[in-house]
């Protein structure tokens, strides 16, 4: 017969780092989407969870009712949701930058609505999207986000507390990367259109009957695709950077 403070222990050795793992594929990029089903997601958290069990040091409670185990388990929730959104953070930094780029190139008009969030976005940005989640999937992104997590359990063990945990998380003091690094995917389209405008600003100061207005805009289009090739071509080169920088949030 099973006293009540084995079950206690048997039932926290499997919720506590199982709802740090569901909290986490909940936000995830291309895991966390409406699209799957919540069912998926539960099974594959327990899935993950019975794989980790055997590694992971689990607290002790008193009662499964206890305030002890109340905070516990906010505790592993919300790592899971910081550490989905972080890596949520990542992929708008490439989204923010195909805004940019598209804003910049005069093609900002031509927009869809995402499938996978169901917000409308400058098709450039979804082209990014595109690009860095076949990326992400093509290194074995679904395995970095399984080794990711394992590993939380080692950086922030689950008897720790919520504010040890938020003082240690630097990406809560390093969100302006977020921009800086949007900024940097957008710079390529931001020259380039200042020095389109600046020569059609010259042409007309130069040659007033030149009609200007009528050949801006195909200039402008012509560019910006052509703007947006080159950058494709570096989008690798940033994409690396900012996973290095979620591994340095999370002690990688």
């Amino acid at each position: 017969m099973l006293s009540e403070q084995e079950i206690y222990k048997w039932l926290s050795s499997f919720l506590w780092p199982f709802f740090r793992i569901l909290s986490f594929l909940m936000v995830v990029p291309f895991i966390g989407v409406p699209l799957i089903p919540a069912r998926i997601k539960i099974i594959l958290a327990a899935f993950i969870t019975l794989a980790l069990l055997p590694e992971l040091k689990v607290p002790t409670v008193q009662s499964m009712f206890s305030l002890q185990a109340l905070s516990i388990l906010l505790n592993q929730l919300l790592i899971g949701i910081f550490m989905g959104l972080a890596l949520q953070l990542i992929f708008q930094v490439f989204q923010t930058g195909g805004e940019i780029v598209a804003q910049q190139s005069g093609i900002s008009f031509a927009s869809m609505v995402d499938p996978m969030s169901n917000i409308s976005m400058p098709v450039v940005s979804q082209l990014y999207l595109i690009i860095v989640t076949l990326i992400f999937i093509g290194l074995d992104g679904h395995l970095i986000l399984i080794k990711k997590v394992a590993e939380s359990f080692s950086v922030y063990p689950m008897n720790l507390g919520l504010g040890d945990f938020i003082d240690g998380t630097a990406f809560l003091h390093d969100i302006s990367w977020v921009f800086k690094s949007a900024l940097s995917i957008g710079m390529p389209a931001i020259t380039g259109m200042l020095v389109l405008n600046t020569a059609m600003a010259l042409i007309t100061r130069a040659t007033p009957q030149i009609h200007i207005h009528s050949i801006s805009f195909p200039l402008m289009l012509l560019a910006g695709m052509v703007i947006l090739l080159i950058s494709l071509s570096h989008i690798g080169l940033h994409f690396e950077n900012a996973i290095e920088q979620y591994e340095s949030w999370f002690g990688g």
